[in-house]
């Protein structure tokens, strides 16, 4: 039966393109086979493989790394949007007014505002509700 699956495995690699070969033998190595027993069934030497693998893997985290710095950098930018409209709102800039230099929508724009307004412990600047006036009654 393994003898079965080592010669499938050699006619699937055989037929297959370069760069799936490459693919195939990352698969096979991960499925727990070692450098000899691949380069016994496949005819090839393997143990060059292992360098593709590092880089594959050294590529993967340094995705990760970069995601993650870049993440960072998109969180640091909103940050100092979101003190700039608090700014603006403590000057006494109307949302219009901070949303055609921010390019927020209203909604977030008055969010961002109240928020970090709160986060740095100041009252947030709002209107005064006034009674309405009541109209003398005609006797």
């Amino acid at each position: 039966m393994e003898q079965e699956k080592r010669i499938l495995i050699r006619k699937q690699f055989e037929i297959s393109s370069n760069k799936d070969k490459k693919n195939v033998i990352l698969y096979l190595l991960d499925m727990g086979y070692d450098n000899k027993d691949l380069t016994e069934i496949l005819g090839v030497n393997v143990k060059k493989i292992y360098n593709i693998k590092a880089a594959k893997l050294n590529q993967h985290y340094m995705e990760q790394i970069i995601g993650t710095k870049i993440y960072g950098l998109v969180a640091e930018l909103v940050r100092e949007d979101e003190n700039q409209i608090a700014d603006l709102a403590m000057k006494g800039y109307s949302i219009d007014d901070i949303v055609i230099r921010i390019g927020y929508s209203k909604g977030t724009v008055g969010n961002i505002a109240q928020r970090v307004i709160v986060e740095r412990k100041l009252k947030v600047p709002t209107k005064k509700c006034t009674e309405p006036k009541k109209l003398d009654s005609i006797n």
